[in-house]
């Protein structure tokens, strides 16, 4: 089984990810660029430079290293290659990076609110 969620350093779901791992669910992550708003912010543009990747990339990255599979949406040529697995799976963030981007969880979602459906 798949369940597909909202996740990003900024709203992690780790409660729901725990109970999907526990039930041998896979997440998979959307939203993790949060709409576009998470490419500015100050940490993940510090661990880009620190990486020498881009914002995209690190934003990425951060969510195959927290288990779940990600789903880039583009048109741009440039984007696709580089949320190509060539790309993405290559190199690691390293602990002190994970714990930065870690440390912008705030909560904050960017899409729709799945609380309000009834």
């Amino acid at each position: 089984m798949r369940l597909q969620i909202e996740v990003h350093p900024r709203y992690p779901q780790h409660q729901l990810r725990k109970l999907c791992k526990d039930n041998h669910i896979a997440v998979i992550a959307y939203s993790s660029l949060g709409i576009g708003d998470l490419l500015h912010h100050p940490i993940v543009l510090q661990v880009a430079r620190d990486t020498q990747h881009t914002a995209a990339q690190v934003l990425l990255r951060w969510g195959l290293q927290q288990g779940c599979a990600v789903i880039p949406k583009s048109s741009n040529k440039q984007h696709i290659d580089e949320a190509s697995p060539n790309n993405l799976l290559s190199w690691e963030l390293n602990q002190q990076q994970m714990q930065a981007l870690d440390s912008m969880e705030d909560g904050h979602k960017y899409c729709w609110d799945p609380s309000t459906v009834l």
